[in-house]
């Protein structure tokens, strides 16, 4: 898709933002004080030798070495699940600023960090890693300052979705990232707002499940393919293949999720989208593990997670869910756990080197990052960068 078709997509939809905006005006990204920032990744590893898990203490959890992993909850089938042998973590450099209650994703072999809450309040920041050269860039903020959003990406874009935009009142925000023109556009809002949710894109299609509306979990799921297919010049031709101006699509429902939660996690196995974990309410942690086929639009219940925690992250690497994080009303997690949807079964694999909740998470390279986060429950941050890999 070229700039003009770009731009022609949200037409539409809402006011374009080329150069993005904060509070006061600036377009600063409030976590990085207008400057890159490069480090490089050094080693560390840790290790779990049963499946307990470990609070914080406010200080970095990690003890040497690594794990092939605890087999846990494998009775619904029988079948042991399977996960690479010798995980470890190791530290990248740190994020330019600390946050948490950030969205996360990779897209053309970089990470992206959205948004979120730092010390002094919500940012628009978007901060960019390259993992090949350890080091961290700034790329064009949000229109306007978000934490707790959720992302996904389709066609080399990044859409990002609701939010809380004024202390903890959800929006029905979306904007639209194109990464070759630094800049961010508005796309059809949500059907309604939420905060806290996750979202996953499928075959051209965003997903948004979950999250919190009117101050409570929700089941909703909102299904937005920014390609509708349209044929503006009557040729038999969908938009996209003749050069025209794709269209802007809607946003519809798709069949709500068994359980309702919020900050949650998930991930995308063979074409199928897995949530799991999240919460209902601060001190009531869900450990529900479902499974969305968006060709059925039905839902199926799975084996449910060995320790129930919201707060936590989530996605999809090597054809496993893994699940890390989370807190409850007195500590954080550093657990990390991968779900097996051969086996329908869960295994305790080597924790995080630093507990935290409200990180984000992204599957990139056969590498799990985990970056940014709060090492105490409720409003703290951080800007810890953590890789999982197998040695």
């Amino acid at each position: 898709m070229d700039r003009r078709r770009f731009l022609a997509i949200v037409a539409g939809a809402g006011a374009l933002s080329l150069a993005g905006c904060s509070e006061d005006g600036t377009g600063a990204d409030d976590t990085t004080g207008g400057s890159d920032a490069t480090a490089t990744a050094t080693s560390t590893a840790a290790t779990r030798t049963d499946a307990t898990d470990t609070p914080s203490d406010g200080a970095d959890a990690a003890t040497g070495g690594a794990t092939t992993g605890t087999p846990v909850d494998d009775t619904a089938t029988g079948t042991t699940p399977t996960v690479p042998a010798d995980l470890s973590w190791s530290a990248g450099s740190p994020l330019p600023g600390e946050r948490s209650e950030v969205a996360t994703v990779a897209l053309n072999g970089r990470l992206y960090v959205i948004g979120g809450t730092t010390p002094e309040g919500r940012t628009d920041g978007v901060a960019v890693y390259d993992p090949g050269a350890a080091s961290w860039t700034r790329a064009a903020p949000l229109p306007e300052r978000l934490h707790h959003v959720a992302a996904a990406t389709v066609d080399g874009r990044i859409y990002a979705l609701g939010g809380y935009a004024n202390g903890f009142t959800p929006t029905d925000s979306v904007h639209v990232y194109d990464p070759e023109l630094d800049a961010w556009a508005a796309g059809p809002p949500l059907p309604t707002p939420r905060g806290a949710m996750t979202a996953e894109a499928v075959d051209g299609t965003v997903y948004a499940i979950g999250g919190t509306a009117d101050g409570s979990a929700v089941t909703t799921v909102a299904a937005y393919a920014p390609d509708s297919g349209t044929d503006t010049a009557g040729d038999g031709a969908p938009d996209s293949e003749n050069g025209a101006a794709e269209s802007a699509g809607e946003w519809r429902s798709a069949a709500p999720m068994p359980t309702a939660r919020e900050h949650l996690g998930s991930g995308v196995v063979d074409g199928r989208v897995y949530v799991v974990g999240g919460r209902q309410g601060f001190v009531n942690p869900v450990g529900a593990t479902e499974v969305y086929d968006p060709a059925a639009d039905s839902w199926s219940m799975l084996s449910s997670m060995p320790t129930p925690r919201g707060g936590i992250a989530g996605d999809a690497l090597g054809g496993r869910v893994y699940a890390l994080g989370g807190e409850e009303p007195e500590r954080t997690f550093d657990t990390v756990a991968a779900y097996d949807p051969a086996a329908d079964a869960w295994t305790t694999v080597a924790p995080m080197p630093t507990a935290r909740h409200g990180l984000g998470v992204a599957g990139l390279d056969g590498r799990l990052y985990a970056v940014a986060g709060g090492r105490e429950p409720g409003g703290s941050a951080s800007a810890v960068l953590e890789v999982l890999s197998a040695e």
